[in-house]
């Protein structure tokens, strides 16, 4: 099985019992035991799903 964590090394490495304890944030998802974040912002970003605004301080969303 293809591990979909395997881009973050914290997160390929953990067994999903630690994946599945997680909580959200308004920025993002983070793993406390995993001492690991990842921003939203980020993650829709790097999926070519948002673009951001140099001149203010928001991320617009766009599903295609």
């Amino acid at each position: 099985m293809l591990n979909s964590f395997n881009r973050w090394s914290r997160l390929a490495k953990a067994t999903k019992e630690q994946r599945q304890r997680f909580f959200l944030s308004s920025y993002g998802i983070h793993w406390s035991e995993l001492d690991e974040d990842l921003s939203f912002s980020g993650l829709f970003s790097d999926a070519g799903l948002c673009n951001s605004k140099d001149d203010e301080n928001a991320i617009y969303y766009s599903a295609n």
